[in-house]
C-alpha cells in the first residue's frame, strides 16, 4: 500500500493513460481467448502493469466480449474458492471465439451487467408460471413467493451492510471514454490490496518484477540476495510478508539461497508449499553436482544436493509421508537396506524396518565405509538413526527411544538445546519421559534446569507448551497446568490460522493434538471441585464421554492413539489419589468404597488397553497390538473372570500373526494354537449362557477352522503335523480327507451361530426393545456364513444347499439393511443363472427385501429378463421397483426393452406389466425430443447405415426396407411436425422432395433400387448435407433450432400427476424419497454446440429447485458401456472408502452420471471449471510459437512431423503391395526398427517439445503457490487411482482429449471409454501396448519428484485394495456376459472369424474379457497378459505378431517386467511392471500417431 501511495507524488499520476478520445481509434476485430478468467487471478495480475506500460499501438481498440459470447458461462457454486480458499473463478470453454465489435446503446455497461444472462426473467417466468399451475402447485408457487420475498428482504440487509464506495467515476455517452488517469486504476487497486492480503502479495511481486524488468542494469543477485537474504534470517513470523519474499525469490531466477535457510524460514513461517516451491525451482534449475572423487570399493557417489534434504522437512511439515519417503527411497537412499527398510514401514511393518535399520548402523559401528557395494550419502546414514527412533516410536518402545536420544548426547540432555538436535531429538527426549513413570524425576530436574535459561525457558514455552502442561500435571501443580493449557489454545489458534487452505494434511496434525489438551482440560476441570470426587456418577459421566472420542482407526496413527490412552491412564490414576483421600463417616465404608473405585478404574483402563489393541491390530501394526493386549489381560486377569471381548482380541491377532508368517510351518503352527485356544474356552459359562456371545464365538471359531482349512489345501502335511503338535483332538478329523473335513467343521461352526444369532434377535424382539445390536449380531452372523458358503462353491463345490446358503445369508442381511450386504446382490443372479433349482428359493426371499436396495443393479437385474427361467425370477423385483419408483427403472428399461421386443413370444410376455407400468408420456416425448437435437445430417447418416446391410444382400427383406424408409420420413422429413425445431424444419423442407422421389414416401422405390444406385445417392448427399451442416466449430445456438418441444416444455403444463425428474438421482445408497427428487421445470433457451464430429450439445435442464443442471447430450451412441464403466469406478471407490491406508490418503476416481436412454441418444453429467488436457497443451504451445491458439495443434508439431517421416521410412520394407495404407508402414516398422533407433527416435521427438507444457499450463491457473502444489497433490492422486482402475477394466484410447483437468481441484478425470477391456489392444489397427497412459508430460508436471512418492505408492495401495476386494468388482462385471453390448458382438465375431470358426462367439467373449480381469487381480504380470490379448487379436495371424509380442515383453537388461515372473511376487511388484510398460520409449515410439506419445 505504501509503495503504490507513492505513485501519487509522481506527475504521470493525473496524466492521462491514452491520449485520444476513442472516437478517434479505429476497431479491430481480434480474438477473445475465453480461458483468461480459469487463471485464477494470476494472469491477471501478472498482465496488469505490462497494459500500463504497453498501450495498444497504431491507435487501434480491442472489441469488447459481447453478452452471448458462447464459451462465457458460469461456475456452479461450489469452486476452487469453496475447497482451497477465497478464490472466485469462472467456468470456461475451451474454443476461442471472435466477439463482434460494436457500440453499445444507451450508454457504458459495467462488466456485470454485459455478463448478465439475457433471459434471466423470461427463466423465472418459465419456472414458476402461476397462471398455468393447478390448485395444488398454485399452494406450492405460493410458499415459493414468500421464500423470494423474504430472500430480497434478507438480500437488502446484506446489501446494505456492504455498501460499495466508488473511487472513480463512469462516464456515459454513446461511446465510453477510455481518457481515464492513472489513479483511476491505482486508487481503487490500493483499497484492494488494503482488504485482500492474497491481491497485496501478487501486487507486491508484480511490482518488484516490473522495477526489474525497466532497470536492466539492476543485477537482483548483486543488489538484492543480501537483503533477501537478511530479511529471511529475521523475519520468520509474518507468514504474508515471507510469502512474498519467497515469490521474488521464485519469480527471479538469478537468485540461488540456501536451501537450509529456505527451508527453515518457510517451517517457521508456515510457507510450507512456497518453499517447497522454490527448493523445486532450485534443483530444476541447477544441473547436478559432478562427482568430486571415486569411494574406495564403491560406486562414486555424488555429492548430496541439500535441496532433497529440506524438501523431505518441508514434507515431513505438511503431513505428506507418503511423498518425502519417495524421496528419500528415491533421491537418498542408494543402499539396499534402507529400500529393505522403507518396504517394510509402508507394509506397516516397523518391527522388521528397525531389525534393517539397525543391522545398517550396526555396520557403521564395524567400520564398515561400503554397503551393499555403495558408499551411503552423510543424509542417508543420518536417516538411518532418524528412521530408528521413528519406528520406536511407531512401536511404543519408549524406554528405547529415551536411551537412543540420550545417546545422541552423551547423556546430557541440556546439550538436546543446539540447534541441529532440537529438532526431533528434544520432541522425543520430552515424549518418550512423560510416557515412562521412571523417568519423570530426570523430566523434571531437566525442566528445572532449563527454566534457569531465559532462551530455554522461551524455547520450551513456544513450541512445547502441551508438554509443559502434562509435566506440571505430573508434579500435580493443576494451577500451573491449566495456564499452560490456556496459553496452548491462544498458539494452537495462532499457529492454525497460518497454515494455508491447502495444508490439509497439516491441519489435520495440528488438530489431532487438540484432543490431548482438550481432556488434559476436562480432567483439571473435574478434579477441582469437590463434589466430583465424592462418588461415581460424575466419574462414569467423564468416562462415557471419553469412550465416545477415541481417535480414528483409519486416519490417525497409532502414536496418536498411544498419546490419549496414556495420558487418560495418568489422568485415572490421579483421579484415584483424589477420590481415596476424602474421609468417610466409617473406616469400613471408607475402604470399601476405596476398592470399588479402584477396581472401576482398572476395569475402564484394561479396556482402554484393549481398545488401543484392536485399533494396533486393524492398522497391522501387531507388535504395539500384542503389547497393549497383555497389559490389558494382566490388569483383567487380577478379577480372574472371563471376558469375551478379550478374549475375541487375542484369537484376532493370533490370527493375523498366522496369516503374516512367512513359513508355513510357523503359520501352520499358530492357527492350531488358536484353534486349541478357541476350544478350550467352550465350555465358558459366559459363552454358554448368553446366545449373543455363543453366536460370536461360533463365528469366530468357523472363521478360524475356514482359514486352517484353506492353508491345508496346498500343505495339508504342516497343518496335521501342527494339529497333533500342540494336542488337538483329531479324532472328527480324517487326515487323509483334512481339507473336506476343517471346512465341514467351519460350516458347523457357522451354521450353529447363525441359529443362535436369529434365536438371540427374537428374544430381544420379544422383549419390545428392537435392540439394534441383535440385529447387527444377526446380520454379520448371516453373511458371514453367506461368504463361507461361497467360497466353498467357487472352490469347485456344487451343492444347491450351499448356493441356498449364499442366498439366504446375503438376503437376510439386506433385509436388515446391513452395511455392505447389497453389495453381494449380483453374486445371486450369478448364482441363480448357474443354478436354476434355487430360483424358487431366491424368489421366496427377495420378495421380503426393501426394493430401494437393488436399484444399483437395475441394469444386471434387466439383463436377466432376456433368459427364461431368469427373467422370471427377477420380473417381480423390477415390477415393484416400477410401481415405487418408476423413474429409476425407465430408461434401463427403454433402452434394454428395445432388444427385448425382438425376442421369444414368452419374453414380450414377460415383460408386459412392466411396459404397462413405464407408460409416462412425458419421459417419452423428453426423449424423443432429446434425439431431435442429433443433427439431423447425422441422424440421416445413421438410417442410412441400418439400411446398408439390406441393401447389400440379394434377397432383401422389403418389409424391413419399407419400415426403415417409414421412420427416417417420421423422424427427418415430415414438415408438419411442431415439435421440431427451424434447423431441423429446414432439412426437412430441403431434403424431402430428393430423398421421397429416389426412395419413396413409403420406401417402395428404394426397394426396388440396386446397392450401387443407393450408395451413388448416398454419396452425393451426404456431400451436400456435410457442407450445409452447421456450426463448424464450437458455438451456441438456440434450442428453437432443433427443438420447439423443449423449449416450451413447462413443468405444470404436463398431464395430472407427471413429471420428469431430473435424471441420475437414485444412487441406491438409500431409500429414495420422491418428493424430494429435483424435477425438471424447463430448459435454458440456448444449446453450446460442441465442435467434434457428432456434434453433441450441451443442454441446461433447469430444476424446481431453482438450480440449472447441465448435461451433454449424444445421439448416436449407445452409452451402456460408459454406463457400466462409471458403475465399476463407483465399486471402486466403495472399495477404497473401506480401505484404510486408501482412505487416509483420500484415494477415489471422480465419476459423474451417464444415464443411455435409448440405442441412440444418452446424457451425460457436463463437468463444470474443467479443460481437457489437449487444450492446456496446445494453450502453452501457442504462447511458446506466438500464434493463435486455433492454428496451434499437437499433431502439426515437429514431433509429429518427426514421427510421421520415420515411420514412413519403412515404406521400402513393404513387400507385395503397390499401394500403401497408413496401417502398412507401422507393420513394417514394427519388424524393422531396432529397439535402439526406436528409442532414439522416440527421444528426438520428446526434446523437441518442452518437458513442462502440463505444469506451465496449471501454474498459470494457480492463484499462489499452494494452490499449485495442492492442484498437483490431487492431480498425482487421481491419476494413480485412475491409471490403475482403467487397467483393471482395460480401458484404452487414452489420448489427450479424453482427460479432463478439474480446476476445482486438480483431479484428472476420464472421459469416452468407447475401449474397455482390451478391445484397443485387440481390435484398433494399430494395437495399444501400454496399460495406461504415463508419458513424459504427466512426470513432467510432477517433478523435480520422481513416481515413488506422488504415484507409485498410491498406485500400490489401490491396487492392493481391489485384489482384497476382487469378488465385488467381477460380481458387477457379470452384466457383460448377461446382456453384452452390440459392439462387444460385433467384435465376437470379428475375432471368432479371424480365428476361424463363430463358435458360440456373444458367450465366449464376454467370459473371456472377465478372466483377463480376474487375472490382472491375481498379479499376473501385466507384459504377460499384452501378450496374450495380442495373440486372440485381429493381429494373431499378422507377421509382425511375434515382433510386437517381443516389444510388450521388455528387455532383460531394462525393463523391470522382463526381470519379474508370470506371477508377480507382490503389488508393488506388479505396479513397478505396469509403468515400466507404460513408460517405456520402445513401446512409445512405435504407438499411434494421434494418440501423440511425445507429449
Amino acid at each position: 500500500r505504501l509503495l503504490l501511495h507513492l505513485t501519487s507524488k509522481s506527475p504521470d499520476y493525473d496524466r492521462l493513460i491514452y491520449d485520444r478520445p476513442l472516437t478517434d481509434c479505429q476497431f479491430k476485430e481480434v480474438q477473445i481467448d475465453t480461458s483468461f478468467a480459469s487463471s485464477l487471478f494470476t494472469s491477471a495480475s501478472q498482465s496488469l502493469f505490462e497494459s500500463i506500460r504497453n498501450p495498444m499501438a497504431n491507435d487501434e481498440i480491442r472489441a469488447t466480449v459481447s453478452s452471448d459470447d458462447p464459451m462465457s458461462v458460469y461456475a456452479p457454486s461450489q469452486s476452487l474458492s469453496s475447497i482451497f480458499g477465497s478464490i472466485s473463478t469462472k467456468v470456461l470453454g475451451s474454443a476461442p471465439q471472435v466477439a463482434q465489435a460494436k457500440p453499445v446503446q444507451g450508454g457504458f455497461l459495467h462488466p456485470a451487467q454485459v455478463m448478465k444472462p439475457p433471459s434471466a426473467t423470461d427463466k423465472m417466468r418459465r419456472r414458476f408460471d402461476k397462471s398455468k399451475l393447478g390448485p395444488t402447485q398454485n399452494s406450492s408457487y405460493e410458499a415459493y413467493h414468500q421464500r423470494v420475498k423474504q430472500n430480497k428482504l434478507m438480500a437488502s440487509k446484506v446489501a446494505k451492510s456492504k455498501q460499495i464506495t466508488m473511487l472513480r467515476k463512469y462516464r456515459t455517452g454513446e461511446l465510453p471514454d477510455i481518457q481515464i488517469r492513472s489513479k483511476d486504476i491505482l486508487e481503487p487497486l490500493i483499497s484492494l490490496i488494503t482488504r485482500d492480503s492474497t491481491t497485496a502479495r501478487l501486487v507486491l511481486v508484480q511490482v518488484f518484477k516490473s522495477i526489474c524488468a525497466v532497470t536492466p542494469q539492476l543485477n537482483v543477485e548483486t543488489h538484492f540476495k543480501g537483503q533477501i537474504e537478511s530479511m529471511f534470517k529475521n523475519t520468520t513470523n509474518t507468514t504474508g510478508f515471507v510469502n512474498f519474499l519467497i515469490n521474488i525469490c521464485y519469480e527471479q531466477n538469478q537468485l540461488i539461497l540456501s536451501p537450509h535457510l529456505i527451508a527453515d524460514c518457510a517451517l517457521k513461517s508456515f510457507n510450507f508449499h512456497a518453499g517447497i516451491m522454490l527448493l523445486e525451482k532450485q534443483l530444476l534449475q541447477l544441473p547436478p553436482k559432478d562427482p568430486k572423487r571415486k569411494k574406495v570399493g564403491g560406486e562414486p557417489a555424488s555429492e548430496d544436493r541439500q535441496e532433497w534434504i529440506q524438501l523431505v522437512k518441508l514434507y515431513r511439515a505438511m503431513g505428506e509421508e507418503d511423498t518425502l519417503k519417495g524421496i528419500f527411497e528415491k533421491k537418498i537412499a542408494k543402499t539396499n537396506l534402507s529400500k529393505e527398510a522403507l518396504a517394510a514401514e509402508f507394509r506397516g511393518d516397523f518391527v522388521e524396518a528397525l531389525s534393517v535399520y539397525e543391522k545398517a548402523t550396526k555396520l557403521l559401528d564395524e567400520g564398515k565405509e561400503v554397503i551393499d557395494g555403495v558408499v551411503p550419502s552423510p543424509a542417508e546414514i543420518e536417516s538411518w538413526e532418524n528412521a530408528r527412533l521413528e519406528c520406536f516410536l511407531m512401536l511404543t518402545r519408549w524406554s528405547d527411544l529415551y536411551e537412543n536420544t540420550l545417546a545422541e548426547v552423551e547423556n546430557k540432555p541440556m546439550d538436546l538445546y543446539q540447534e541441529r538436535l532440537i529438532d526431533p531429538y528434544l520432541n522425543y527426549y520430552l515424549l518418550s519421559s512423560t510416557k515412562n513413570k521412571e523417568k519423570w524425576p530426570q523430566l523434571w530436574q531437566f525442566i528445572g534446569a532449563s527454566f534457569e535459561d531465559p532462551q530455554k525457558r522461551d524455547t520450551l514455552e513456544a513450541k512445547y507448551l502441551k508438554e509443559m502442561a502434562f509435566v506440571a500435571l505430573t508434579q500435580n501443580d493443576f494451577d500451573r497446568s491449566r495456564y499452560y493449557v490456556s496459553k496452548y489454545y491462544q498458539h494452537f489458534m495462532l499457529e492454525f490460522s497460518k497454515l494455508q487452505s491447502f495444508d490439509f494434511a497439516a491441519k489435520h496434525i495440528k488438530l489431532q493434538s487438540l484432543q490431548n489438551v482438550i481432556e488434559m482440560e476436562e480432567f483439571l476441570g473435574f478434579v477441582s471441585k469437590e463434589s466430583n470426587l465424592k462418588g461415581i456418577y460424575h466419574l462414569d459421566k467423564l468416562l462415557s464421554k471419553w469412550n465416545q472420542r477415541y481417535p480414528s482407526v483409519k486416519m490417525d496413527s497409532i502414536t496418536i492413539w498411544d498419546n490419549v490412552v496414556t495420558n487418560r491412564s495418568i489422568y485415572l490414576e490421579k483421579i484415584h489419589e483424589a477420590m481415596t483421600s476424602f474421609k468417610s463417616n466409617s473406616e469400613e465404608e471408607g475402604e470399601e468404597s476405596k476398592l470399588k473405585i479402584k477396581d472401576h478404574l482398572v476395569e475402564e483402563r484394561a479396556d482402554m488397553f484393549r481398545d488401543i489393541a484392536n485399533a494396533a491390530r486393524r492398522q497391522s501394526n501387531l507388535y504395539v497390538s500384542d503389547l497393549y493386549l497383555r497389559s490389558a489381560l494382566k490388569s483383567k486377569s487380577k478379577k480372574k473372570e472371563f471376558s469375551f471381548s478379550y478374549f475375541q482380541s487375542l484369537v484376532k491377532l493370533y490370527c493375523i500373526k498366522a496369516e503374516q508368517t512367512k513359513s508355513i510351518d510357523e503359520s501352520a503352527d499358530k492357527f492350531a494354537k488358536a484353534l486349541k485356544f478357541i476350544e478350550g474356552k467352550k465350555g465358558e459359562e459366559v459363552i454358554s449362557n448368553q446366545p449373543e456371545l455363543k453366536s460370536k464365538f461360533l463365528y469366530l471359531q468357523g472363521k478360524v477352522f475356514s482359514q486352517v482349512a484353506q492353508l491345508s489345501e496346498d500343505n495339508s502335511a504342516a497343518v496335521k503335523e501342527a494339529i497333533q503338535k500342540n494336542g488337538w483332538d483329531l479324532s472328527s478329523i480324517r487326515t487323509n480327507k483334512l481339507n473336506h473335513d476343517l471346512n465341514m467343521k467351519a460350516y458347523s461352526s457357522f451354521e450353529e451361530g447363525v441359529q443362535l444369532a436369529s434365536q438371540y434377535e427374537r428374544e430381544e424382539n420379544e422383549k419390545g426393545e428392537g435392540n439394534s445390536k441383535a440385529i447387527k449380531v444377526a446380520s454379520k452372523a448371516h453373511l458371514g456364513f453367506a461368504l463361507f458358503c461361497d467360497q466353498l462353491l467357487k472352490g469347485g463345490k456344487e451343492d444347491a444347499n450351499l448356493c441356498k446358503h449364499v442366498i439366504k445369508g446375503v438376503l437376510e442381511a439386506m433385509q436388515r439393511q446391513f452395511p455392505g450386504a447389497s453389495d453381494h446382490f449380483p453374486r445371486l443372479l450369478e448364482i441363480i443363472s448357474s443354478h436354476p433349482e434355487t430360483i424358487p428359493f431366491f424368489m421366496e426371499k427377495v420378495a421380503k427385501i426393501e426394493v430401494w436396495q437393488m436399484i444399483r443393479w437395475i441394469s444386471q437385474l434387466i439383463a436377466l429378463l432376456g433368459m427364461p427361467k431368469e427373467g422370471k425370477a427377477v420380473i417381480g423385483i423390477l415390477v415393484e421397483i416400477a410401481k415405487k419408483y418408476p423413474q429409476a427403472i425407465y430408461y434401463p428399461f427403454k433402452i434394454s426393452g428395445e432388444e427385448l421386443m425382438v425376442q421369444s413370444e414368452e419374453t414380450r410376455k414377460l415383460i408386459q406389466p412392466l411396459q404397462h407400468l413405464l407408460k409416462i408420456d412425458a419421459i417419452e416425448s423428453f426423449i424423443e425430443a432429446l434425439q431431435k437435437l442429433t443433427h439431423p445430417e447425422h441422424r440421416f447418416k445413421d438410417w442410412t447405415e441400418q439400411l446398408k446391410p439390406h441393401m447389400r444382400q440379394s434377397k432383401r427383406d422389403v418389409e424391413e426396407v419399407k419400415a426403415i424408409c417409414m421412420t427416417i420420413y417420421e423422424d427427418l422429413l415430415d414438415t408438419r411436425d411442431p415439435n421440431i425445431g427451424s434447423y431441423n424444419k429446414k432439412f426437412a423442407s430441403t431434403w424431402v422432395k430428393p430423398i421421397v422421389t429416389a426412395f419413396g414416401k413409403d420406401g417402395s422405390l428404394l426397394a426396388k433400387m440396386s446397392n450401387e444406385s443407393f450408395s451413388s445417392h448416398l454419396a452425393e448427399w451426404n456431400d451436400k448435407m456435410m457442407k450445409d451442416l452447421n456450426p463448424k466449430k464450437t458455438a451456441k445456438m438456440k434450442l428453437t433450432e432443433f427443438s420447439m418441444w423443449l423449449q416450451d416444455f413447462e413443468q405444470g403444463e404436463q398431464n395430472s400427476g407427471e413429471f420428469i425428474e431430473l435424471p441420475g438421482q437414485y444412487t441406491g445408497n438409500a431409500a429414495p424419497i420422491v418428493e424430494d427428487h429435483v424435477k425438471i421445470s424447463s430448459f435454458d433457451g440456448s444449446l453450446l454446440v460442441m465442435g467434434s464430429l457428432r456434434k453433441p450439445k450441451r443442454l441446461k435442464m433447469r430444476g424446481d429447485d431453482e438450480h440449472d443442471y447441465p448435461f451433454l447430450i449424444k445421439g448416436g451412441e449407445d452409452l451402456r458401456l460408459d454406463q457400466r464403466i462409471q458403475q465399476l469406478f463407483a465399486v471402486t471407490n466403495r472399495i477404497l472408502a473401506k480401505d484404510p491406508a486408501c482412505l487416509k490418503r483420500k484415494l477415489q476416481i471422480n465419476t459423474y452420471q451417464v444415464v443411455p436412454m435409448t440405442g441412440k441418444v444418452g446424457i451425460i453429467q457436463w463437468i463444470e471449471n474443467t479443460k481437457p488436457l489437449k487444450e492446456i497443451f496446445e494453450e502453452e504451445l501457442a504462447k511458446d510459437s506466438n500464434k493463435p491458439k486455433a492454428e496451434t495443434s499437437i499433431l502439426k508439431l515437429p514431433a509429429a512431423a518427426l514421427q510421421d517421416s520415420w515411420i514412413k521410412s519403412f515404406g521400402n520394407k513393404v513387400v507385395g503391395k503397390k499401394r500403401l495404407n497408413s496401417c502398412d508402414y507401422y507393420y513394417a516398422m514394427f519388424q524393422h526398427a531396432s529397439r535402439s533407433e526406436t528409442e532414439k527416435q522416440f527421444l528426438k521427438q520428446q526434446e523437441s517439445i518442452p518437458a513442462d507444457l502440463l505444469k506451465r499450463g496449471i501454474l498459470a491457473t494457480s492463484a499462489s503457490m499452494e494452490t499449485y502444489i495442492g492442484l498437483r497433490s490431487q492431480f498425482a492422486k487421481t491419476l494413480a487411482v485412475f491409471s490403475i482402475a482403467s487397467y483393471i477394466i482395460g480401458i484404452g484410447d487414452r489420448h489427450l482429449e479424453n482427460f479432463l483437468f478439474s480446476f476445482t481441484d486438480g483431479s484428472l478425470i476420464g472421459i469416452d471409454f468407447g475401449h474397455a477391456f482390451g478391445t484397443a489392444t485387440q481390435f484398433l489397427p494399430i494395437p495399444e501396448l501400454m496399460p495406461f497412459r504415463m508419458t513424459r508430460q504427466f512426470v513432467g508436471f510432477l517433478q523435480p519428484l520422481d513416481t515413488d512418492g506422488l504415484l507409485k505408492h498410491n498406485m500400490v495401495y489401490t491396487l492392493e485394495a481391489l485384489q482384497q476386494n476382487k469378488e465385488m468388482l467381477l460380481n458387477t462385471m457379470d452384466v457383460f456376459i448377461k446382456e453384452p453390448l452390440i459392439d462387444w458382438e460385433r467384435l465376437a465375431k470379428r475375432v471368432a472369424k479371424e480365428q476361424g470358426g463363430e463358435g458360440d462367439a456373444q458367450v465366449w467373449f464376454p467370459k473371456k474379457k472377465i478372466e483377463i480381469v480376474k487375472r490382472k487381480l491375481g498379479r499376473e504380470n501385466p507384459a504377460w497378459i499384452t501378450v496374450s490379448e495380442l495373440k486372440e487379436s485381429v493381429h494373431a495371424s499378422s507377421a509382425y505378431l511375434p515382433h510386437l509380442q517381443q516389444i510388450v515383453s521388455g528387455h532383460k537388461g531394462a525393463n523391470v517386467r522382463a526381470q519379474v515372473p508370470m506371477l508377480c511376487p507382490t503389488a508393488k511388484d506388479q505396479v513397478d511392471c505396469l509403468v515400466d510398460q507404460a513408460s517405456d520409449p520402445n513401446i512409445l515410439g512405435r504407438s499411434w500417431f494421434g494418440w501423440a506419445p511425445w507429449i
